[in-house]
């Protein structure tokens, strides 16, 4: 018979598997759009005629940064999953919270532009 414990360790590794499993394929998908211009050069001529090329590769490294740091908190997703599951530390998983958090704000929240000089 499976001691509880042991069931618990058993789901605790299979769902690691899985995020895992999960994490390469979205690396895979988002992978090719890393080595290259996004979106591709075809779409982004129907779209936008006029737009310089300086633009065009200050929008490329957005969206690279955009999916680097996409990955990145699934990855402190899964580390505090399971960090949760197995070593209950609530001021370790506070501070990945945090970290967390962090990244949120700057690179998908823009919170960092509302003091700078350019425009909006």
């Amino acid at each position: 018979m499976i001691d509880i414990t042991q069931a618990t360790l058993v789901l605790t590794i299979l769902s690691v598997l899985a995020g895992l499993v999960v994490l390469v394929g979205s690396l895979a998908f988002f992978g090719m759009f890393v080595q290259r211009e996004f979106p591709p050069e075809a779409v982004r001529r129907e779209e936008e005629p006029g737009v310089s090329p300086e633009l065009r590769a200050r929008r490329s490294a957005a969206y690279r940064l955009g999916i680097i740091v996409f990955i990145g908190l699934a990855i402190l997703t899964i580390v505090e999953y399971a960090l949760g599951v197995t070593w209950a530390s609530a001021v370790l998983l506070m501070l990945i919270a945090l970290f967390k958090a962090g990244l949120i704000v700057q690179y998908f929240m823009h919170v960092s532009r509302l003091w700078s000089e350019e425009g909006h």
